[in-house]
């Protein structure tokens, strides 16, 4: 079986060969999460087209839904709080 999923310039290609079907597929992508890494830096890919901040958070957080089903944090301050510990590392 083999999934492909398109949101915008992501495309996400599932290739399974232990007979899952594309709802079992659906299932796990929904209750999952892309890391914080990753997210960051799909927002800065968002943030050199978009060039405010909020905008980018904003499409970013709109590819997790897509995606996965839920936002990846609750809010803007929320996400710029875990962006500001991710930097200072």
């Amino acid at each position: 079986m083999k999934l492909e999923i398109s949101t915008g310039s992501v495309k996400w290609t599932i290739e399974a060969t232990d007979g899952i079907t594309s709802d079992q597929v659906i299932t796990v992508i929904n209750s999952a999460s892309i890391s914080r890494e990753k997210f960051i830096e799909i927002y800065y890919d968002f943030l050199t087209q978009e060039k405010i901040a909020v905008k980018a958070y904003e499409r970013t957080e709109t590819l997790h839904k897509n995606i996965f089903g839920a936002p990846k944090y609750s809010s803007y301050s929320s996400f710029r709080n875990a962006k500001s510990d991710h930097m200072n590392k």
